[in-house]
């Protein structure tokens, strides 16, 4: 991580900008295209708010976390409290959760921050147990930050979501009708959001339309002869037009799950899931949504229109590249659904 290379779009120049000027490779490397290398400083504004923390470097930490958190020698001997990585349902198969790039503010500041980020479950356990974060904004770029959840307290993690949507009748019988009607259902990766000291669930549901034998070139047809030689050719022919079927058949984004809480929902959008999760119904009467509420509890729904709004200024502010005003609403955002939780947990 000690340097970040820029490429110029217009007339393809290249230069080297030294994060770590003390890195031994780094300066010998320096020394040998004095021309390419530049200090970090000398590194335009408007670049530097770009610059995001390495994917390939936090695995490594991340990984080497699970281990090393344990502070007491005991423990650590034992092996007595080791995290793990979770898993999600990717597509139609269980895999790692890879890091990924968040915008959210930390409990203890003022403003939003980019980070990339991972959470942690205890191992062989699915429950969440706290959550690692790389800061990508300067002047604290690199810093990581680790939080841990209360034990006492029961945060479901990504494969227990995973569970409930499997679970959830409506659910898992809309994916089972959709896999059977010649598409294939992927289940996109799952995002884990904090607010406060709990978590929102989103995972993306696509349809991808499934290439039929009859419509591939048939692999006899290929093959005018006998001999090893001749069926490895017509293999290579037969390979690329496969991915060629596949590539024309593009994933369409057919439904949003979100969670939050003890509730589940799926949408055919975002703003949907948001507005069901929070308990209120929109009403489209001009650019700037109204809501109706469907509860009698005004406390609720005052909230829910609130968090839509803030959440529609945001996508605004971000389709017109206003960072600042996108940060802005995700705090209030973020703000009026710790005040939702804490009186969802006041009503239990």
């Amino acid at each position: 991580n000690s340097v970040k290379v820029t490429i110029d779009a217009y007339n393809g120049d290249v230069v080297f900008y030294m994060m770590d000027e003390k890195d031994p490779i780094v300066k010998t490397y320096a020394r040998i295209f004095p021309d390419l290398f530049k200090p970090f400083k000398e590194m335009p504004a408007e670049l530097k708010g770009h610059i995001r923390y390495p994917k390939d470097l936090f695995n490594i930490q991340m990984e080497t976390y699970t281990k090393y958190h344990m502070e007491d020698v005991q423990v650590f001997y034992n092996q007595e409290d080791l995290w793990q990585i979770p898993d999600e349902v990717y597509g139609e198969s269980r895999q790692k959760m890879e890091p990924y790039y968040i915008i959210i503010k930390l409990p203890e500041e003022q403003k939003e921050e980019f980070f990339l980020m991972t959470p942690f479950t205890p191992s062989k356990k699915d429950n969440m147990i706290g959550w690692l974060a790389a800061r990508c904004d300067l002047p604290d770029y690199g810093n990581l930050l680790v939080y841990k959840l209360p034990k006492e307290k029961l945060v479901y993690g990504p494969m227990q979501i995973e569970a409930r949507v499997d679970q959830q009748t409506e659910i898992s019988r809309e994916l089972s009708l959709w896999g059977q009607r010649g598409s294939r259902v992927i289940r996109g990766n799952l995002l884990a959001i904090p607010v406060s000291d709990t978590f929102i669930y989103v995972e993306p549901v696509y349809l991808e339309a499934i290439q039929e034998e009859s419509q591939m070139p048939p692999t006899g047809a290929l093959q005018p002869g006998g001999g090893e030689a001749k069926s490895q050719q017509a293999g290579a022919r037969v390979r690329p037009r496969l991915e060629e079927a596949r590539a024309a058949s593009l994933p369409e984004l057919k439904r949003v799950i979100v969670a939050f809480s003890n509730r589940l929902i799926m949408e055919e959008n975002l703003d949907k899931a948001l507005s069901s999760i929070l308990d209120i119904d929109i009403t489209p009467k001009h650019p700037a949504s109204l809501v109706t509420p469907k509860r009698k509890d005004e406390g609720f729904s005052e909230l829910g229109a609130a968090a839509l709004d803030h959440y529609n200024k945001a996508k605004a502010y971000l389709r017109q590249g206003n960072w600042t005003g996108y940060g802005r609403e995700l705090e209030n955002l973020e703000r009026i659904l710790k005040d939702i939780s804490g009186m969802k947990n006041g009503e239990k």
